[in-house]
């Protein structure tokens, strides 16, 4: 059997996509090759004419001591931004909890911005490496120096960028609103775990038959499960079908079954192997199947906001209100089913799959938990909760008038005079009777 590729290539591509070097050293490549080519093809691109009507003339030595100047500022600026990301991190990682770091280091003005300067320092030393040649043509320097002065000016207006993005980034709302896109622009590659897939059904669990040979399968590392293969366990020859006890998302520990394949005799080792090559481990958990790890970096935000160092309702109160639209949003999706059949090959799949009751209480558990002392906290969860019972279809109801119940159950006790009971009482008679 050939291993799959797939999940692995998207688990390690999105490590790679979102790390803060891949940016910026593609473009200090680019930098690189473009100042090589513009110091061997500017005396045949560049005629006399033009040298003499356009581009001011400058001398080897003047030329080499403007770029080395603007060389040093553009290292110096660099060292600013770096410093001024750090910083950036530091209050994000204290203040909105670590989880956010990896939205802030996703962030491709902050990438581009370093990628910029650390480009533009790069191209200036391959002007120097060049000019310092004692015999460089008076056409190379000008145009150079010409290029390099362009370059200074853009990289001054992208440093006064770069400190109104930061200044604008480390807002909270602009916090949220970056994790709330994150979470919606991914519903499509969240919920495409095979379903839909030519060949593939639905099948009642009942109608699976026990098999005469079971193999439970374990990982030799601990780690999150980032990605799973579904595509490739449905598709195995010489088997009946395989059941996963694992999601992207959860931590397995060395040894725990994580997959059993049932077949009609013994797997080989390279089928084991096979198996077992469709489940991505990792050192985090990631977004690419997890659709409640989206959810969790909001909540996390609101549970910072609510803890008593920080004290800020209102933050929470903003982080409910993007949950219920992005619990909106993913009722709209066809959950996965957790058992599927491949007919073309007549391979079948028990899974553990995520439910709209399960992202729900990922949602607002926590959030009702921490805020059960905030009286406004909870007016508010009550009013979101009510916004899904009207817009949901009946039968997510019951499901959300759990958490109706649940809401009322905590703040009982918080509630110390007749008016806020009085709010209580009928914001979940309201909740309750849409």
């Amino acid at each position: 059997m050939i291993k799959p590729v797939t999940s692995f290539a998207r688990a390690r591509w999105e490590g790679i996509r979102a790390s803060y070097w891949f940016i910026p050293v593609c473009m200090m490549f680019s930098a690189f090759l473009l100042g090589y080519t513009l110091i061997y093809y500017t005396p045949d691109v560049v005629s006399e004419a033009v040298f003499k009507n356009l581009i001011p003339p400058v001398p080897a030595e003047e030329a080499s001591d403007l770029i080395s100047a603007i060389a040093t500022s553009i290292i110096t600026a660099t060292s600013i931004a770096f410093s001024m990301t750090l910083v950036a991190l530091t209050m994000a990682s204290s203040q909105f909890g670590p989880r956010l770091l990896q939205t802030f280091m996703d962030d491709r003005g902050t990438q581009c911005v370093l990628g910029i300067l650390t480009s533009t320092f790069i191209f200036c030393l391959s002007a120097l490496h060049r000019i310092s040649v004692s015999d460089t043509d008076m056409v190379i320097s000008s145009v150079l120096s010409l290029i390099v002065l362009a370059i200074g000016i853009a990289d001054t207006l992208v440093l006064i960028y770069y400190i109104h993005h930061i200044a604008r980034f480390i807002q909270v709302d602009e916090i949220i609103n970056r994790c709330y896109r994150e979470c919606t622009d991914n519903l499509k590659n969240l919920f495409a775990l095979t379903d839909g897939e030519k060949g593939h059904h639905h099948l009642a669990p009942a109608l699976i038959n026990d098999s005469p040979v079971t193999t439970h399968l374990s990982l030799d590392e601990a780690g999150y499960i980032q990605t799973i293969d579904y595509l490739s366990l449905l598709s195995g020859d010489g088997i009946d079908g395989v059941k996963v006890y694992v999601r992207a998302g959860d931590y397995v520990v060395p040894g725990e079954t994580i997959i059993t394949v049932h077949s009609s005799e013994k797997l080989s080792n390279d089928s084991r192997d096979f198996y077992l090559s469709c489940f991505v481990p990792g050192k985090r958990r990631t977004s690419l199947q997890d659709p409640e790890f989206s959810l969790t970096q909001l909540v996390e935000v609101a549970l910072r906001a609510l803890s008593p160092g920080i004290n800020d309702p209102i933050t929470a109160m903003t982080c409910a209100d993007r949950l219920t639209a992005v619990c909106l949003l993913m009722s709209e999706c066809e959950f996965p089913c957790d058992t599927v059949m491949n007919s073309d090959v007549d391979v079948w799949m028990q899974r553990r799959t995520y439910t709209f009751e399960s992202v729900l209480n990922t949602a607002f558990d926590q959030i009702r938990q921490a805020g059960s002392s905030h009286v406004d906290v909870m007016l508010h969860l009550l009013g979101c909760l009510k916004t899904l019972k009207e817009k949901l279809p009946e039968e997510y109801k019951e499901t959300i008038q759990k958490q109706v119940e649940a809401v009322n159950d905590l703040a009982g006790p918080h509630l110390h005079c007749e008016k806020d009971r009085k709010d209580v009482a009928a914001a979940v008679n309201a909740a309750a009777t849409v």
